[in-house]
């Protein structure tokens, strides 16, 4: 008997080794130490050995990608037919058999109420619900480990489980479970420190996160010799999205070379780190690659995808990014176990929904994923949410907000991942210019000539004064009849009477607080645009004077006005409409009409205009 357990004890810690091995790309030594394992397990006529072994095997196959999938096939039929009392051969996949082999250990296991067997039969369930839409039944399966580690009074398992129960309760957005689990007086104590770490990121303690992070990150580089442990990489795997989100690319870049010497998959870091600098040409390279990634980093990859499609604004990574994503909404992208949290995705499909104009599907996504970082009181994540419904508001208050708010927690990438997930526009070519008789016009590649008209020669000088507000008396006089009187101060009053302007310059000299505060928040994109609607206001300011010098007035003269100039530009954009509708379509969508008419400016329209 004392030699059957040495046996059974050796053949347990060869699997062990060798599903560490398999974990780590090391197949060639894994498959020796599974085969040899495999052997004691046949000698000892345990079938529920040789059927964990398999097992083993066959998740690291499926999920891993270091294995030979085939290589598990007979392993498992043989537990199948000894387990089962019967052969494989009425089951359609080796997934199936693998499936009725793991239940078959568990009940196996639980009807002798032999728990540490249960506890490896529910490790292999574990590991074998890898893919992310499996989340909820890793939950489950690590719920119930948990109770075994109380009944059973282990503190290993107890805190080996927290370290994965923590991550897996932000996967499947169960904030309950985190709040319960952040609650708990010994929470950071029974962690890892990569654990800690992440999750100081992820609550939005940055400080707290560097200082732990800093140190152990920098004696892991020194003493690296080509190999990493876990722990090492989880840390680098830190330091590398830290680095991202101060938009420290030269750092990620370092780190990414460090990770490489012992990880096969870091072209995923390596692309999302081309794709921040701008570099599609590189990230296109890396996206390009073959070959299959392990499971638990299959997250990383839709993040990839997706952060590929809103910048390069390509069709087909929209839908690739969208069809994987779909299916897991209302969860989080989670991988390596906690290693990388890349948010809501929700908050994914809701950027993907914007970027396509689909703004009602955007709100809604974007509003639950808001309400998900809310629920699980993560600040950095709440911020990109706030910032994606700002951006799809055109909220400019709300979007520099949020960007103030981040420079503040040191996520200064965030103002430029606003401005490149605005998409770039295409450009039209609008022609508006005197002709021989009448006027010119066109639309991108078309052309027409209509007669003159008093209502063409009123859009001509809008389009010339864009985004400059022209009274609708000042059109009708035109510009040719600079002498004319202006009416009676009698009959007319000013358009910006003295509390108005004292509160327009109320709102600038906010504004000049909110530039000041972008300013110490090193928010410098933000500070401009702040700067860009102060401009504005001095300019409308401007506008108490008229186009040729006239006080800006309204009135009875100022109303008939405004109905004679709507009328006539109303019946040039029907002309219009018969030669090129989609230049009547633009003119009615820009020009404001009323006592004050403007062509509003878009930066998207090239004006030809003379």
């Amino acid at each position: 008997m004392p030699a059957l357990s040495a046996s059974r004890d050796r053949a347990n810690a060869l699997l062990n080794l060798a599903t560490h091995l398999g974990w780590r790309g090391r197949v060639d030594e894994a498959e020796i130490h599974f085969h040899t394992a495999s052997d004691l397990a046949q000698e000892l006529g345990d079938c529920e050995l040789t059927a964990t072994i398999a097992l083993a095997i066959h998740n690291l196959a499926q999920h891993e990608k270091t294995m030979d999938e085939d290589s598990a096939r007979p392993y498992l039929q043989e537990a199948y037919a000894t387990l089962h009392a019967g052969p494989s051969t009425n089951l359609e996949d080796v997934d199936t058999i693998a499936e009725a082999v793991t239940e078959a250990l568990i009940r196996r296991a639980g009807s002798r109420e032999d728990n540490t067997a249960l506890e490896a039969a529910l490790w292999i369930q574990y590991d074998a619900a890898a893919e992310p839409s499996a989340a909820a039944r890793r939950a489950a399966v690590l719920d119930r480990l948990l109770r075994i580690a109380h009944t059973s009074r282990d503190p290993m398992l107890a805190h080996r489980v927290a370290a994965l129960r923590w991550p897996t309760a932000i996967e499947v957005d169960d904030s309950s479970t985190l709040l319960r689990f952040l609650r708990r007086g010994d929470t950071r104590s029974v962690l890892p420190l990569p654990d800690r770490i992440a999750l100081d990121f992820f609550l939005g303690f940055k400080d707290s996160a560097q200082s732990l992070l800093q140190p152990v990150l920098e004696r892991h580089r020194e003493q690296s010799t080509g190999t990493l442990d876990d722990e090492a990489l989880m840390v680098a795997h830190l330091g590398w999205a830290n680095a991202l989100s101060e938009n420290d690319l030269d750092e990620a870049d370092s780190i990414v070379s460090f990770m490489a010497a012992a990880h096969p998959y870091t072209w995923i870091h390596q692309a999302l780190t081309d794709l921040r600098r701008g570099d599609i040409h590189l990230a296109e390279l890396h996206l390009n690659r073959d070959g299959g990634i392990p499971t638990t980093l299959k997250p990383l990859l839709y993040r990839m995808l997706a952060e590929a499609a809103i910048t390069t604004q390509d069709v087909a990574l929209h839908d690739a990014a969208t069809a994987y994503l779909r299916p897991l909404e209302g969860t989080w992208l989670v991988s390596a176990f906690g290693a990388d949290i890349s948010g809501p995705v929700d908050l994914w499909l809701g950027r993907l929904a914007r970027l396509q104009g689909a703004a009602e599907e955007a709100r809604a996504y974007l509003d639950r994923a808001e309400a998900s970082a809310t629920a699980m009181t993560s600040l950095p994540w709440q911020l990109e949410c706030r910032l994606e419904l700002a951006l799809l508001d055109h909220d400019l208050d709300r979007v520099d907000d949020a960007i103030i708010k981040a420079e503040r927690l040191g996520l200064h990438a965030l103002s430029t991942w606003a401005e490149r997930a605005t998409p770039t526009p295409q450009s039209h070519r609008l022609v508006f210019r005197p002709a021989d008789v009448g006027w010119l016009i066109g639309y991108n590649a078309r052309t027409a000539t209509l007669p003159a008209r008093k209502g063409l020669q009123d859009i001509h000088l809008l389009l010339t004064h864009a985004g400059t507000d022209i009274s609708a008396y000042d059109l009708l006089i035109g510009p040719g009849a600079a002498g004319r009187q202006a009416p009676p101060a009698s009959r007319a009053e000013q358009m910006i009477d003295a509390h108005a302007r004292q509160e327009i310059g109320a709102e600038i000299k906010r504004l000049d607080e909110r530039i000041e505060a972008a300013l110490q928040a090193g928010a410098d994109n933000a500070a401009q645009r702040i700067d860009k609607e102060r401009d504005e206001l001095l300019t409308y300011l401007g506008t108490a004077t008229g186009l040729f010098n006239r006080a800006r007035t309204l009135g009875d003269e100022a109303e008939k006005a405004r109905k004679t100039v709507s009328s006539r530009i109303k019946h040039a954009i029907g002309l219009i409409e018969t030669e090129l509708p989609d230049l009547a379509d633009h003119l009615n969508a820009q020009i404001v009409l009323g006592v004050r008419c403007r062509y509003l400016a878009t930066d998207t329209h090239i004006l030809d205009l003379t």
